[in-house]
């Protein structure tokens, strides 16, 4: 089974194209427009990655994510966030400390062929129940 991505952006333009191009990379993509949205998803479905862009209404990215590793055991993701700020921001630093990739926009090819790679190798050592 391919594995199973949330995309959040509010940019709809961003969550198209990243969306096509992690699709074309073999990944299965949900897209929502900002933080409380993919929250819901997550607090519902399996996800093996979750690729969100920091600056969002309602929840931002960095909150998202936070919230996602508070999120307990067991419910293991490779967490991306993007931003079009320095991706060296020092309050990104807790989030890099736990494993959170940080990406500056616009994200190259071989980062989203990362992301989707390792998503998949997590699917795999955790099995493709749903």
């Amino acid at each position: 089974m391919p594995p199973r991505i949330l995309l959040a952006d509010d940019n709809s333009s961003v969550r198209r194209s990243l969306g096509r191009q992690l699709e074309d990379r073999g990944a299965e993509v949900v897209l929502v427009g900002d933080g409380d949205e993919a929250w819901e998803w997550w607090s519902h479905e399996r996800f093996d990655g979750v690729l969100s862009d920091w600056n969002m209404p309602k929840l931002d990215g960095v909150a998202l994510l936070s919230r996602l590793l508070e999120a307990g055991p067991g419910r293991s993701a490779v967490l991306t966030l993007m931003t079009g700020d320095d991706p060296a921001h020092p309050s990104l630093g807790a989030l890099r400390a736990k494993g959170v990739l940080v990406l500056a926009k616009p994200i190259e090819a071989q980062k989203l062929d990362e992301l989707v790679r390792r998503s998949s190798s997590l699917r795999s050592r955790h099995g493709s129940s749903s």
